[in-house]
């Protein structure tokens, strides 16, 4: 079975999923666009079952939209930021698209909270 496989930027800290993701997004919400410190945030979820990740990750916890948090996960040392699980939707890993190894076709499927996003960002919408 193929899968995505990903690092940061450093990296020190890596991930593999023996999936493809089920659901590719791009995310206008307030907290992914500053916690992206971009536009927008671009994530496939995959499911936790067969994820693994290593290095010197550290855990950052937030309220998620629906109340729920969502724990973040980065590099101790370069500060990427490699995936999140989002208590609401337990099971999944949210992968940040950015961290993938070269070669991955991602293309977001859905766009969401594009309402949210900066004025200056929403022509790729």
């Amino acid at each position: 079975m193929s899968g995505l496989s990903g690092h940061c930027h450093c990296g020190q800290c890596k991930y593999q999923v023996e999936h493809e993701g089920v659901f590719h997004f791009c995310c206008s919400c307030e907290s992914c666009t500053r916690l992206s410190a971009g536009g927008r945030l671009l994530g496939i979820s995959v499911p936790d079952e067969t994820f693994k990740a290593e290095g010197p990750l550290k855990v950052y916890s937030y309220p998620g939209g629906s109340g729920e948090h969502i724990e973040l996960s980065f590099c101790g040392n370069c500060s990427s930021q490699l995936f999140a699980r989002p208590l609401q939707h337990s099971g999944f890993v949210i992968l940040r698209a950015g961290t993938l190894e070269k070669g991955h076709d991602f293309k977001p499927r859905k766009f969401i909270f594009s309402e949210e996003g900066y004025p200056w960002d929403l022509h790729a919408f």
